[in-house]
C-alpha cells in the first residue's frame, strides 16, 4: 500500500479559527449553513486489481471481512448494496477509535452507490464514536501510474466533535481510513493469490 495524500492528518491541518480556502489542497474544514464542517481524506494505491478491489469494498454488509478492527458487521435493513440498506457493526482498536474509546459500535446507512463509476456514499446513523452528522465517500479507480493496481480515495465530512480538537478527531479518522484501505488491499491480494493456486491445481500436467 503507498499512501498518496492524507487531508486531514497531523501535519496537513489548518487552526479552527482559520479562513478556508477551496483551492487549499490542505483544506479540512468547510464552512456550511449549519456551521463548520471538519473534512478530511485519503488517497493511497493498493496492490489490487480495481474489478477485485471493487468487489470487497462495494460488500456494505462485509466489513468484517476485510477490516481487521471489525469484529462483527450484520445487514438490519434492506438489500446489501443498495441505497437504504442499514448496517450495524462492532470495532476493537488496540490503538484507540475516534472518541477515545477501544472498542466501539456504529451504524451506517447506505445513500449512493454506482459500479459504474465504483464509488458509494454512507452516513452514520449512530454510534458510541462521539461522532455526528458524519458521511463517508468511497471511490476507486485504476492506477494508471502502476499497472494491476487501484487507487482507493476515502472521505469523510463530519460535524465539529465535542470534548476534542480538530486535530485529534482528524488525526483519529485519517487512522481508521488507513486501516479500512489496508485491510482492503490485503483481502483482495488473498483472494487473488487463491483464485491462482487454485486454477495451477487443476492445471493439466503437462508431462502426463
Amino acid at each position: 500500500m503507498r499512501v498518496i495524500q492524507v487531508n486531514g492528518g497531523l501535519t496537513q491541518l489548518m487552526d479552527a479559527t482559520s479562513n478556508y480556502n477551496d483551492e487549499d489542497p490542505g483544506v479540512t474544514g468547510t464552512a456550511t449553513a449549519a456551521g463548520l464542517k471538519w473534512q478530511g481524506s485519503i488517497t493511497a494505491s493498493i496492490e489490487a486489481s480495481l474489478e477485485k478491489a471493487w468487489e470487497i469494498a462495494s460488500d456494505f454488509c462485509g466489513l468484517h471481512k476485510f477490516v481487521p478492527i471489525v469484529e462483527v458487521c450484520e445487514r438490519l435493513k434492506g438489500r446489501n448494496r443498495k441505497p437504504g440498506c442499514l448496517r450495524f457493526y462492532t470495532l476493537n482498536s488496540p490503538t484507540g477509535l475516534p472518541g477515545g474509546k477501544r472498542k466501539g459500535w456504529a451504524k451506517d446507512k447506505l445513500l449512493t452507490i454506482s459500479p459504474q463509476h465504483h464509488c458509494f456514499t454512507y452516513t452514520l446513523q449512530g454510534s458510541n464514536l462521539n461522532l455526528e452528522e458524519c458521511i463517508f465517500t468511497w471511490h476507486l479507480e485504476e492506477d494508471r501510474d502502476q499497472a494491476g493496481s487501484t487507487l482507493v480515495n476515502w472521505f469523510f465530512d463530519l460535524n465539529p466533535v465535542k470534548k476534542s480538537t480538530k486535530e485529534k478527531t482528524l488525526s483519529d479518522m485519517s487512522e481508521l481510513g488507513y486501516n479500512f484501505i489496508k485491510g482492503l488491499e490485503t483481502a483482495a491480494t488473498a483472494t487473488a493469490a487463491t483464485a491462482t493456486a487454485a486454477s495451477i491445481s487443476i492445471a493439466p500436467n503437462s508431462d502426463s
